[in-house]
């Protein structure tokens, strides 16, 4: 028998980060050095494409913010077709590219570090 959907309203369901662990040791970081000088509030732009204003903050909640706002960006199926990787490396209209010019990091160390949270998001409950 078919019944009228019902969304739920119970506050448990989770369709954002899952392993926020990871998030906050592997790709908190590479994003606090490479991505938040534009991202975390300095270029409106930047910022409308992707919010990272919540990078720096010590809450869960507000950390939750910025991991959701990656995890949205991130193809789970091709990871290295996600535009998150493609913009900064090889994109055309992103103004970052690396090697970054402050601290060198290459795009491998980022993408590695990167990709310890995006495998852990990908294969969580």
């Amino acid at each position: 028998m078919l019944t009228a959907f019902k969304p739920d309203t119970s506050g448990t369901k989770n369709d954002g980060c899952k392993v926020m662990d990871k998030f906050k040791a592997n790709a908190l970081p590479e994003l606090k050095n490479n991505c938040t000088s534009c991202h975390g509030g300095a270029n409106a732009t930047a910022v409308a494409a992707m919010d990272l204003t919540n990078a720096g903050a010590t809450t869960d909640d507000k950390i939750l913010l910025a991991c959701n706002q990656v995890r949205s960006r991130i193809n789970f199926q091709t990871p290295d077709q996600s535009g998150f990787y493609i913009a900064p490396n090889t994109g055309t209209n992103h103004p970052f590219r690396f090697p970054n010019p402050t601290t060198g990091e290459t795009f491998t160390t980022f993408k590695t570090a990167m990709d310890i949270w995006v495998t852990a998001e990908k294969t969580a409950p």
